[in-house]
């Protein structure tokens, strides 16, 4: 994206949020931030045992190589690859690449990379799941009148269809194939027209995930469902803040709202920190699920605490865990 278009992008995100606070007040939001009291608490410590699942499920797709990192420093890792991704601009790619580097000493630059773009996809499918169920839940617990129910089944129906081709495709090669897909289509082959030169990377992947599905099953299901796991146990971020507000909502309420605020910000990935764009989000999808007009800004507001903590937290794991890792030789 042009630097100009971005800034632009930037600018009336910012405009967005400022209308949503004067809209609500910002009195009033501050008086229900700081109620929230120690919730705060629990609501940025509930992304330990996120990471802690994304590690393990990261780690288990390194289960071709002979050697693997500790399962510490893939936790490590994980919080400094999420860190660097929340503060690239526009696109958050700086984690991958950081995350490839970091575990190439231990299995080597090929199967680091093939690591984790076979993580990534599987991020990917866990989120899809996710947007699924939100949608299937949210048609039982959320007061949505007849034609938003009735696009809320199609998206799922959509959703269903879309984790059905790339189970479908897991043998035959999901990278090159959404590639090929992709440069077909006029807005995006100018973008994808550099990474069409690197067909024998994206070949190596996919050769990496076709083993990784083939030949244990098991081991890959496990690692999706680690990677689903994270993602409903991350939810409770908005219970959290739910309680402390005094809310009488509770968890499905919650996993509603992030999910599908989650499925907006993969829409509005361009929006760079989604300034405007999440709490825009949330204050359409709190208002959908019957809960007052300032809930959603609030959410998406203390929300930034937690995603601050984990950056500053990931930053400053970069330097600590750089120590040492240079001395081992590729498994």
């Amino acid at each position: 994206m042009p630097r100009g278009l971005r800034l632009l992008v930037f600018v009336l995100g910012a405009l967005v949020l400022a209308l949503l606070v004067r809209h609500v007040g910002a009195h009033v939001l501050a008086t229900d931030a700081l109620g929230i009291g120690w919730y705060i608490v629990p609501m940025v410590l509930v992304y330990l045992p996120v990471y802690m699942l994304n590690a393990l499920a990261w780690r288990t797709t390194m289960s071709s190589a002979r050697r693997r990192p500790p399962y510490l420093r893939v936790l490590g890792y994980t919080v400094s690859g999420f860190a660097l991704n929340y503060i690239t601009p526009v696109v958050a790619v700086g984690g991958e690449a950081y995350r490839a580097a970091a575990i190439t000493p231990w299995i080597g630059r090929r199967r680091a990379v093939a690591s984790v773009a076979s993580y990534y996809l599987l991020h990917a499918l866990a989120n899809v799941l996710i947007w699924l169920t939100a949608l299937l839940v949210g048609l039982t617990v959320a007061p949505w009148p007849r034609p938003v129910q009735a696009a809320a089944l199609l998206v799922a129906l959509l959703l269903a269809g879309a984790v059905a081709l790339v189970f479908h495709a897991l043998r035959r090669g999901v990278f090159e194939a959404l590639l090929g897909a992709g440069l077909r289509v006029p807005l995006l082959r100018r973008a994808l027209r550099r990474a069409a030169g690197r067909r024998a990377a994206f070949a190596r992947v996919d050769a990496h995930m076709a083993a990784f599905y083939g030949s244990s099953p098991a081991r890959f299901f496990a690692a999706l469902g680690l990677e689903y796991l994270a993602r409903a146990v991350s939810m409770a971020e908005f219970w959290c803040i739910f309680l402390g507000m005094g809310l009488h909502a509770g968890y499905p309420q919650a996993f509603v709202l992030g999910a599908l605020t989650s499925l907006v910000m993969n829409i509005v990935f361009f929006v760079p920190l989604e300034l405007g764009a999440k709490e825009g989000a949330l204050f359409v999808l709190a208002a959908a699920l019957g809960l007052a007009a300032g809930v959603g800004l609030v959410t998406s507001l203390v929300s930034r605490v937690r995603e601050l903590a984990w950056a500053a937290a990931g930053i400053a794991l970069v330097p600590l865990l750089g120590r040492g890792a240079d001395t081992r030789q590729p498994g």
